[in-house]
């Protein structure tokens, strides 16, 4: 059996930059607001899920330290 090509949506939603596992993000109006390759730990993917949930990408929040800050609050 032959090797299927990638999903065209993946090829687009990743620019043509294909890694697995990796997690698109897409805001309101479905434009990608990034993109995140490899496993993340349940404690920080729930931290990525409240800064997109709370959309705090667009007061400019660093991502690095909203994760750091909400596994502290725990």
């Amino acid at each position: 059996q032959g090797k299927r090509p990638p999903h065209e949506l993946a090829v687009g939603l990743l620019n043509g930059k294909l890694s697995y596992p990796n997690i698109v993000f897409l805001n309101k109006q479905n434009q990608v607001l990034g993109a995140l390759p490899g496993f993340k730990k349940p404690e920080e993917m729930e931290a990525i899920l409240d800064y997109i949930g709370k959309e705090l990408y667009i007061q400019k929040v660093d991502l690095g330290k909203h994760i750091e800050g909400f596994n502290q609050d725990k």
